[in-house]
């Protein structure tokens, strides 16, 4: 698998993103920007882009991140937190929300402020989830705002990461070298004000109508998460001397999800 030589790391604020381990690859034009704390394991397709300008984001172990694929914070008001082996595709935007393990996210997605998605859940592409919204694990979703379609099969999860994995890669190996193709969207909630650093944003193409009823649920998945916006605590990052921030922030030191990686020199 070919990578990168270089990671482009981009200090925002005097914060700078920490690496937990060598990425599994990182194409032409990607960024990481500011107050991120990445595991190891990652691959980080061409444009692809993870900002932390304004938040913090975290991100597990083994996250794949197709062409063009964005993760953004609501500026002061909600951070971005992905666990272990989430799989996002082309063009998808994930923007201040909680996204939990073995989640998939196909192309064109959108997951929007405060949503919360539970473990091994699959939004199929193009869905949009709306604001706020707490998705059960284990089910497939579509359309805008997505919508619980029915449970997923044993093992289809699965099978639908490894899928997306390999259009991500497939796809990647076939687009050529220099500035990404606009694309994906950035919702932008309240606090998205800043433009993006690599490619503009566009309105989701394609929406797909959900083929069933949407019902609100609760388990066990999802019951008892805190607030982001109200519970949270910051991890570690890397801040030099010089503070520009406009007000005192209180830092804990958090272990990276499911990262035993010692931080990359």
């Amino acid at each position: 698998m070919r990578r990168s030589s270089t990671l482009h790391l981009v200090a925002y604020q005097g914060w700078r993103p920490e690496i937990m381990g060598t990425p599994a690859a990182a194409r032409a034009a990607h960024a990481l920007v500011g107050r991120l704390t990445l595991g190891g394991g990652a691959w980080l397709g061409a444009g692809a882009v993870i900002r932390a300008d304004g938040h913090y984001v975290r991100i597990g172990a083994h996250a794949h991140f197709g062409r063009g694929a964005t993760v953004h914070i609501a500026h002061d008001h909600y951070p971005t937190v992905v666990h272990e082996r989430v799989s996002v595709g082309a063009n998808a935007v994930v923007h201040a929300c909680t996204v939990r393990a073995d989640v998939v996210i196909e192309d064109d997605c959108v997951v929007l402020d405060g949503a919360q998605i539970g473990a091994g859940a699959v939004l199929e592409a193009a869905s949009v989830v709306f604001p706020r919204s707490v998705l059960a694990g284990g089910m497939l979703y579509a359309g805008r705002p997505a919508r619980a379609l029915r449970a997923l099969e044993p093992g289809e999860a699965a099978a639908r990461a490894a899928a997306l994995r390999a259009r991500n890669e497939a796809a990647d190996a076939a687009w050529p070298r220099g500035a990404p193709k606009a694309g994906g969207a950035c919702g932008g909630g309240s606090g998205c004000t800043s433009a993006p650093l690599v490619r503009p944003c566009s309105s989701p193409v394609g929406i797909r109508k959900a083929r069933s009823p949407w019902k609100p649920t609760t388990s066990a998945s999802t019951a008892g998460w805190p607030s982001l916006r109200t519970s949270h605590t910051e991890p570690t990052g890397t801040r030099t001397p010089a503070a520009s921030s406009t007000s005192p922030v209180t830092r804990t030191s958090v272990p990276l999800l499911g990262s035993g990686c010692a931080s990359a020199a």
